[in-house]
């Protein structure tokens, strides 16, 4: 392990040996593949935790949205059976005050009727009394005028006896 470690470190100083051209891609090449070997080396165990944070804080999120819209969705259905309770509710509030409507009508309609039959009747009943009392004024005056006045000369013996007459 240790041997590793101390080629890692060395490896480097050999490739940059050159024998002075001037031209050095094939170091230059080496280098740079032994710094990316010894980057990864160094930052592996910390760029493979990275990707899998990231990996599994992408998973955490797309769960929680997949929970979000699942919600949303069994939220969306209850809003629906609400709104179709709701349309029943008030088809049949409008059936019922439809109902209670006529009923109501009805019911004003008769005790119309029932009121101007008593009207009616307390009419009829009041012409009748009117004409009781006329008739009684008349037949007052009448027989006041006959019993005042000399024109008719009937004692009251006979006036009785035709007025029993009369109700006989």
């Amino acid at each position: 392990m240790i041997w590793r470690y101390i080629l890692f470190l060395f490896f480097p100083l050999l490739a940059f040996a050159s024998n002075g051209d001037g031209y050095d891609i094939i170091e230059r090449a080496l280098n740079f593949a032994l710094f990316f070997g010894i980057l990864w080396w160094l930052l592996k165990s910390k760029i493979v935790q990275a990707y899998e944070d990231r990996i599994s804080s992408v998973a955490d999120r797309l769960e929680e949205n997949q929970a979000a819209l699942k919600e949303s969705a069994e939220n969306k259905n209850q809003a629906k059976q609400k709104l179709l309770k709701a349309k029943e509710d008030a088809k049949d509030l409008i059936a019922t005050s439809k109902k209670e409507t006529e009923l109501l009508v009805k019911k004003l309609d008769e005790s119309m009727e029932n009121e101007l039959l008593n009207l009616e009747k307390s009419y009829e009943e009041k012409i009748s009394i009117q004409r009781r009392q006329m008739k009684r004024e008349v037949i007052c005056d009448v027989l006041n005028d006959l019993f005042e006045g000399s024109a008719f000369d009937i004692n009251k013996e006979e006036f009785v006896s035709i007025i029993l007459k009369k109700v006989a």
